[in-house]
């Protein structure tokens, strides 16, 4: 049961942070199976934000799964698995309103690079533009067993609600 409900027990979940208040902030995320205990998923995070400059480390691994799927002839036999990924996401601003990002995806057991990403950013106080060049190696994405690359332009309008945009938490 992937939902944690379909027991007597449920799943027990774990969550804790820190802030330092200087600049660095850390989390994590468990999940415990509600029967045996067992760590069946979570993440663990780390970020640094100095002035213009934000980075962030997550570890994110799920083993809720008890028989996993199989590669056979390098392809994988059944949609799903357990996983195992490393992110890093940094930003830096060179002026107020100008700046770059990058963001790295690993996945830690075939030891793949996924998706990465790096954009211009341009920002004000109403309006966040971010021009997005990604390539994405995932499995849903291949085309002929190739990664994808993408060109694209996202838009926030920071005056319609909060903007995930200006947080240091990648989550």
């Amino acid at each position: 049961d992937y939902s944690g409900i379909g027991s007597k027990s449920s799943d027990w979940i774990v969550n804790g942070d820190f802030d330092t208040g200087k600049g660095l902030y850390g989390y994590t995320r468990l999940r415990l199976d509600g029967e045996t205990l067992r760590l069946s998923s979570g993440e663990y995070g780390l970020s640094i934000a100095h002035a213009q400059t934000t980075a962030t480390l997550r570890y994110i691994f799920n083993d809720l799964l008890t028989s996993p799927n199989q590669v056979v002839n390098g392809k994988l036999k059944v949609f799903g698995d357990n996983y195992r990924d490393l992110q890093l996401y940094a930003q830096h601003f060179f002026t107020k309103n100008w700046g770059i990002a990058t963001r790295l995806d690993r996945d830690e057991v075939p030891k793949t690079w996924r998706r990465s990403t790096i954009s211009v950013i341009y920002r004000d106080d109403c309006i966040w533009y971010e021009l997005i060049y990604q390539r994405n190696d995932t499995a849903l994405t291949a085309v002929n067993g190739k990664p994808q690359s993408s060109l694209f332009l996202r838009l926030n309008v920071a005056t319609l609600g909060t903007s995930s945009v200006r947080s240091t938490d990648v989550r």
